[in-house]
């Protein structure tokens, strides 16, 4: 019988699929362009600033040069060529260094026969040739035109080094202050060491001379990491001050709407309590403190003490006499509108976090965990304070026998005038603290400082006794009994003004009989 036909092939096998996508990582920067770049600058002591005070400075502002700064000074010269060679082998602070300009201009001299160290001219013209064939030079060798006599001739005002220094991107602004002291060692010590060097002769002799310090060959590193680490700790440090002058601000302000020094001091309690443990939760996620969280932290007080001063307000003017029923009629008042403000400011916070600006979604993250850990702190350690040590009757506690702090609150807002000065004094205090305003009040020296707060204070004394003078008036007016009193009171015044007082007795005197008696 006929065989059976061959059985099909196997059909192939399916291609393997592709992995799952992976999610987008910043790109890694290569071995050689992880390092900040830098520069250094012979020849430039500063730049010429033009703009207002307190304003950021121009981006194309004019270098001020260094008038000693010669190129054709032999001294100079070595001691350029020297610093780039001893920076070449300090791989800790440069991890490359393409180009030293003294040495490009020392193998053009050799070239053309000159003599190392080079005359004025012979440099000049070198530098010249040099910028003339590649104009990129010319960001390296600053050449200025200086008219003289009717006469221009170019001399050269400064010269710049690129080089890429050991310092890794994007390095914490603390660690940045270390590297950049580093730096600043390091010129020190060049700059105090003297150099030798030899020297061709016109006769072709060799003698040997040396390179002291000089300021012609004063050197500066500068970089735009400097930039960022100055911003960074000036942010960072300043949050310091920041934050103890927004304290003190705020103890003041529980002060005058409680009466009560120590609720204020437990107040200040809360308020360091729960910057501590941000500032903690920050630490333990491994955060890097810049300048964000440096602004968030002093915007944490504002939402700490708005959370305590309520609670405040409330405990001190409840009608209870019992610690305990005084917090539970806090909480029974107040708790729920606090608790809806922080919902509400959570709830207007957290779509930062989708943002693609990363400042902002930085805010997001902590702005949330301040509303939380201020609201746990206010109703959770705060108020037990008050239950435990605070007042226990209305107006009582330090209120009542510390210079009467109790009656504070109704001298400054019993009414509308006294608030308006209140609030306009605030504002007063809160524009003097910025340098601006008192930059702008100390320019004739202060009288313009002195004009406006004795204006004011003369305008809230006339305001005042206005307001209490109509009141007593208002008062006589709508009630004649109360005008009669006022009137007696009046007259019994004027009477004790004008009787003398009785002479006081002798003690072993004895009374007189009365004409009755006798």
């Amino acid at each position: 019988p006929p065989s059976p036909p061959p059985s099909p092939p196997p059909p192939p096998s399916p291609p393997p699929s592709p992995p799952p996508p992976e999610a987008l990582q910043a790109a890694e920067r290569v071995a050689g362009t992880n390092y900040e770049k830098a520069q250094l600058v012979w020849g430039i002591e500063d730049i010429q600033d033009d703009s207002a005070p307190y304003a950021p400075r121009e981006v194309d502002a004019n270098p001020v040069v260094n008038p000693a700064f010669n190129i054709g000074d032999p001294t100079t010269q070595v001691r350029m060529l020297k610093f780039c060679e001893a920076l070449q082998n300090r791989t800790d602070l440069a991890s490359s260094f393409k180009e030293c300009p003294m040495q490009i201009l020392k193998n053009v001299g050799t070239t053309l026969s000159y003599p190392w160290p080079m005359s004025s001219a012979q440099i000049l013209s070198v530098i010249t040739s040099i910028a003339t064939q590649n104009p990129g030079y010319r960001k390296i060798y600053g050449l200025q035109t200086v008219t003289s006599g009717g006469a221009s001739t170019q001399r050269v005002a400064w010269v710049k080094a690129n080089f890429l220094s050991g310092i890794p991107f994007r390095m914490s602004a603390t660690k940045l202050e270390r590297e950049y002291f580093k730096f600043l060692d390091f010129i020190a010590e060049f700059e105090a060491t003297t150099f030798q060097y030899s020297a061709t002769n016109a006769n072709g002799s060799v003698t040997l001379h040396s390179a002291p310090p000089t300021a012609s060959a004063t050197v500066r590193v500068t970089s735009e990491c400097w930039v960022r680490m100055a911003t960074e700790l000036q942010a960072i440090r300043g949050t310091v001050s920041s934050i103890a002058v927004s304290l003190a601000f705020a103890v003041f302000a529980t002060l005058i709407f409680t009466g009560d020094v120590f609720v204020a001091l437990m107040a200040l309690l809360s308020m360091l309590a729960i910057i501590l443990a941000v500032i903690a939760i920050l630490v333990a996620l491994k955060v890097k403190f810049g300048i964000v969280e440096a602004i968030s932290l002093t915007i944490l007080v504002g939402i700490s003490v708005d959370f305590s001063l309520h609670l405040a307000e409330s405990f001190t003017r409840s009608h209870f006499t019992s610690r305990g029923l005084r917090g539970v009629d806090a909480v029974s008042r107040v708790g729920y509108p606090i608790f809806s403000a922080a919902m509400t400011t959570m709830s207007a916070v957290i779509p930062m976090l989708w943002c693609q600006v990363q400042v902002l979604v930085r805010f997001g993250q902590i702005i949330p965990l301040c509303i939380v850990m201020s609201l746990v702190y206010g109703v959770h350690f705060f108020l037990p304070m008050l239950m435990s040590f605070g007042p226990n009757v209305p107006g009582g506690g330090a209120g009542k026998w510390l210079c009467h702090m109790g009656k504070l609150p109704g001298l400054l807002f019993s009414t509308q005038t006294r608030r308006m000065i209140f609030l306009v004094a605030s504002g007063m205090i809160f524009g003097f603290l910025l340098p601006a305003t008192r930059a702008l009040l100390y320019e004739d020296g202060g009288s313009a400082f002195a004009v406006v707060a004795g204006g004011f204070a003369f305008l809230s004394a006339v305001a005042v006794f206005v307001e209490r003078r109509c009141h007593r008036r208002a008062v006589a007016a709508a009630d004649p009994s109360a005008r009669s009193h006022v009137a007696r009171a009046a007259r019994l015044a004027a009477a004790r003004l004008a009787v003398p007082a009785p002479r006081p007795r002798p003690v072993d005197a004895r009374p007189s009989p009365s004409p009755s008696r006798a």
